[in-house]
């Protein structure tokens, strides 16, 4: 039986993340965002499942390990995906330049005291942050697996590819609308291309940003948490 280990604490970001939404979407006219943002975390949570579930197969069922890490590659890019739900901040207003006050040359800025406003920014940051971890979490492991089998160098490797499909995927996701199941129909994917109106240069300069991100994200990570195992064993 696969066992999944730490899951405790995404169980309770879940439940907790699930609520405030719920409430939100009860509060807000835009009730929809807030299911979509669940749904988005529900995602992201799959990779770390798929790259747990590889490394219990590897040992014993290494077909069933092999399945698990094309799972794991296919959903990967939900992630860093979620880093695009910052469109759901346009139209709104966290402050205003007010001119014109009396006794005072300077225009001011006056910040919204809309606290269903700022909520809807914390959720929505709270998710990115969730799924950026996801996505550094469960690409760790795959590195992981190679510098154990291949020794270092085919890590970086993997996390250059990486960034590379992730920034497709996310270009495909956002602005084709496709899913990461719809992988399975290239067809329809290639003709999502033709139809979407954009010029190759932005979709290249867009796929490029994303692939950066998520490149210069991961060079991060792993950076510290190599400085936090030399921390653990000095100590």
């Amino acid at each position: 039986m696969i066992k999944v280990q730490h899951s405790r604490p995404h169980l309770i970001f879940f439940i907790l993340y699930s609520l405030c939404n719920f409430v939100l979407w009860y509060l807000s006219d835009n009730g929809g965002l807030f299911i979509m943002l669940v749904w988005n975390a529900f995602l992201s949570f799959l990779p770390v499942l798929f790259s747990q579930f590889t490394v219990s197969s590897l040992s014993n069922h290494k077909r069933f390990g092999i399945l698990w890490a094309l799972l794991w590659i296919i959903f990967w890019p939900n992630t860093f995906y979620m880093a695009t739900d910052i469109v759901h901040f346009t139209g709104d207003a966290f402050f205003q330049v007010v001119k014109g006050i009396p006794y005072v040359e300077q225009p001011q800025i006056i910040y919204s005291d809309n606290l269903l406003l700022w909520s809807k920014g914390v959720i929505i940051v709270l998710g990115i942050l969730y799924g950026i971890m996801n996505g550094i979490n469960s690409e760790m492991i795959f590195e992981n697996i190679l510098i154990n089998k291949y020794g270092k160098g085919k890590n970086l490797l993997l996390r250059f590819i990486c960034s590379i499909l992730g920034g497709i995927a996310i270009y495909i996701g956002r602005f084709l609308r496709f899913n990461s199941w719809n992988i399975f129909n290239p067809i329809r994917i290639v003709t999502g291309f033709q139809l979407s109106g954009h010029e190759w240069r932005f979709v290249c300069g867009f796929v490029g940003i994303f692939a950066a991100f998520i490149l210069c994200i991961l060079s991060f990570a792993k950076a510290f948490y190599r400085q936090k195992n030399k921390i653990d064993t000095l100590s």
